[in-house]
């Protein structure tokens, strides 16, 4: 993100870019200071606060899906009676845990977006 904001980035070597990262971090008056390694740790907080509500919100949601639905779904067994229908109840159960666990990090997103 801090690349996407700030265009100097581009215009830097790996090295300089990495050491710039590092380094810097943003105050709150849209200026840099010497920040020592909190350039590249300062938006921790809201990263966490933005993946661990999302990956608990489909690990959850699939698991319950994958319990309570699947017996539901008549593509179950697929058309041979072998499991063939595997795939797509995994598709389904899938997909619902992708919806529900952007739903729930949906404000720590919005709050790693602000801070980043």
């Amino acid at each position: 993100i801090k690349q996407c904001c700030d265009p100097t980035y581009g215009k830097l070597n790996f090295i300089d870019a990495m050491t710039k990262f590092l380094t810097s971090s943003e105050d709150r008056g849209g200026g840099t200071n010497s920040g020592g390694n909190s350039g590249a740790f300062d938006a921790l907080g809201p990263i966490l606060l933005k993946m661990c509500p999302y990956s608990a919100g489909q690990l959850a949601t699939y698991e319950v899906a994958k319990s309570s639905l699947v017996p539901l779904l008549p593509f179950e067994l697929g058309l041979d009676g072998l499991g063939g229908g595997t795939f797509a109840s995994n598709l389904v159960c899938a997909a619902l845990a992708a919806v529900v666990s952007s739903l729930v990090s949906q404000p720590g997103d919005s709050l790693f977006s602000e801070v980043s």
